[in-house]
């Protein structure tokens, strides 16, 4: 029996998200992740909440979380100003986090019930959706957009984050 607990954790303090837990395995057709996940630990970063998972398994060290049954990418640093994104086809939003990669190092932003939530507290950034698409807070778009090497990805398969 393989238990794998896995978090994802916003930051509240000004600082940027964690992401805990490892996946293994193998990249099918469409991008999608599949395997089973050791544990690693991920760190918030200028103060941000730090996330831990843990489970059994073989750990690639790739910072996916277990969970994640898809990876899709929404765009690549340069390549495009947009800051909304169509939801893919038959994507379950409840089980989604959007992050922001680059070169295998993973920032997950928290979801925002909203727009409004964009500004509010010390974790300014985030996402949320309307009418099947993916759309970002100002800061988070730039952050996702502007990094050289960044790629914003869609994770489906863990439960969502919500900021508070």
């Amino acid at each position: 029996m393989l238990v794998v607990l896995g978090v994802l954790a916003c930051g509240d303090d000004g600082g940027t998200d964690g992401a805990g837990g490892d996946a293994s395995g193998t990249t099918g057709p469409g991008g999608t992740l599949t395997g089973a996940g050791g544990g690693a630990s991920g760190t918030g970063v200028g103060g941000g909440s730090a996330a831990t998972g843990s489970g059994s398994g073989t750990s690639s060290g790739s910072g996916v979380p277990a969970c994640v049954t898809e990876q899709v990418v929404l765009a690549v640093a340069g390549t495009t100003s947009e800051c909304g994104f169509p939801l893919p086809e038959g994507a379950d939003d409840g089980v989604a986090t959007v992050v922001i990669d680059v070169n295998g190092s993973f920032q997950p932003l928290c979801r925002r019930f909203s727009s409004q939530g964009c500004g509010d507290g010390g974790s300014p950034g985030g996402w949320w959706t309307n009418g099947g698409e993916v759309l970002l807070c100002d800061d988070s778009c730039t952050a996702a957009l502007e990094t050289p090497g960044a790629e914003l990805t869609l994770w489906l398969g863990c439960e969502t984050d919500y900021c508070l």
